[in-house]
């Protein structure tokens, strides 16, 4: 587990919420590993570690250009080799979770991420700090844009149902991430709608079974409550399997587990 401290922090408000949310999610990694989570937990986690890390370098690399850093050409060459292992890594264990050895994975993530922040990330700090405007820039290119995905986000009031404690974390912090506010949890379908009825929003992600309930008969409980309420279910199944057996029915989309960070953010803001 890695542990924010001050000594973490480079004074640049964007860059240090981007690794507040890679030391998230690293501990998120490193919870799943530690508890034998099932791979299409672990899957997602790595998942969204990658999407982020690509988007963080992405965007830490037009502060350094605008504030015009005498060092970006070596500072972009080792965010290409760090994000490229990240991408390797990811790909390998989505083909074959079993050749890949988890605390090799987790002892690789928290090295790079320390000394990238501590290393590498301080080398820029005062040149960044003394151009404002490089990290304005820099701070306004959002997530879900990097996903190619458009549409607004911070109007969304998310309810995330699921019995599993951390991939309900997990779903959290893509969320955050993704400019989404407010987010709502429940551990099962009951509370689910408990908390539904007492508080709607407009988009619910559950998971696919909840203690015997399948997820469309709870959508059609939550649509009695909220008729244009958006509906995202979960699944270690293939859509395929699941559209045999009852279709989609009340539910607007499906995603199949290792969840993908750009298709949950399409699934949320579709028409």
């Amino acid at each position: 587990m890695i542990r924010w401290t001050k000594d973490l922090e480079t004074g640049i408000p964007f860059v240090d919420g981007d690794h507040r949310i890679l030391v998230r999610l690293l501990n998120q990694v490193d919870e799943s590993i530690t508890a034998f989570e099932e791979s299409a937990t672990l899957g997602s986690v790595l998942g969204a570690l990658r999407d982020y890390t690509v988007y963080h370098f992405g965007r830490e690399e037009t502060m350094l250009r605008a504030a015009g850093y005498a060092g970006l050409d070596d500072h972009r060459d080792e965010h290409a080799l760090l994000s490229g292992q990240v991408v390797a890594m990811v790909r390998r264990f989505r083909g074959d979770p079993a050749s890949v050895e988890k605390a090799e994975v987790r002892n690789f993530l928290r090295n790079w991420l320390v000394e990238h922040i501590l290393v590498h990330d301080f080398t820029y700090r005062e040149a960044c700090l003394a151009a404002p405007d490089a990290a304005a820039r820099a701070e306004a290119i959002g997530f879900a844009g990097s996903l190619g995905v458009g549409g607004s986000f911070s109007s969304l009031h998310v309810l995330v149902v699921d019995d599993n404690e951390r991939f309900r974390q997990l779903l959290v912090t893509v969320l955050k991430a993704l400019g989404i506010r407010e987010v709502s949890l429940a551990a099962g379908p009951e509370e689910g709608l408990e908390r539904w009825r007492k508080r709607p929003g407009n988009v619910v992600i559950c998971d696919w079974l909840m203690d015997g309930m399948p997820a469309h008969t709870f959508a059609a409980a939550v649509r009695v409550i909220s008729p244009a309420a958006r509906i995202v279910a979960l699944s270690a199944l293939t859509v395929g399997e699941i559209e045999s057996r009852v279709g989609i029915g009340t539910l607007d989309a499906i995603l199949e587990k290792p969840v993908s960070t750009g298709d949950l953010a399409r699934a949320l803001v579709a028409h």
